[in-house]
């Protein structure tokens, strides 16, 4: 049985904020939908438009700050790389967005773990 199937599906939190202070402290998603457009321009304003201080602190809410960068990613239309230069180019201090710098990193790790091993990954 692969790794996949031996997730447990857990609860998903929710975000509970109820007055303005914390709304403008943890931001939710930017996106109204998780719609993913296809041309260049729309993904590039997508990169810009990534967050990592809210993602930091909202990522494993059900209405977080995420970056709905995976699927470019996923398929090489963007590198991590790309998305990692546009963060630091944000001048965030390295600590305030290590957090989303973090999962970049383990993304390309599992990737190329996946791409040396193949289906041994599952075992």
């Amino acid at each position: 049985m692969g790794l996949v199937q031996n997730i447990v599906a857990k609860e998903i939190p929710k975000l509970n904020v109820s007055n303005a202070a914390d709304k403008k402290a943890y931001p939710t998603t930017k996106y109204p939908s998780a719609s993913f457009p296809t041309d260049i321009a729309s993904i590039i304003s997508r990169i810009g438009l990534v967050d990592p201080l809210a993602y930091g602190k909202t990522r494993n809410y059900e209405t977080g700050a995420v970056t709905y960068l995976s699927p470019y990613i996923s398929r090489g239309v963007i590198s991590t790389k790309t998305v990692y230069e546009s963060i630091r180019n944000q001048g965030i201090a390295w600590y305030k967005c290590e957090k989303l710098i973090q999962e970049l990193a383990w993304r390309d790790f599992w990737q190329q773990q996946a791409r040396v091993l193949g289906d041994r990954i599952n075992n």
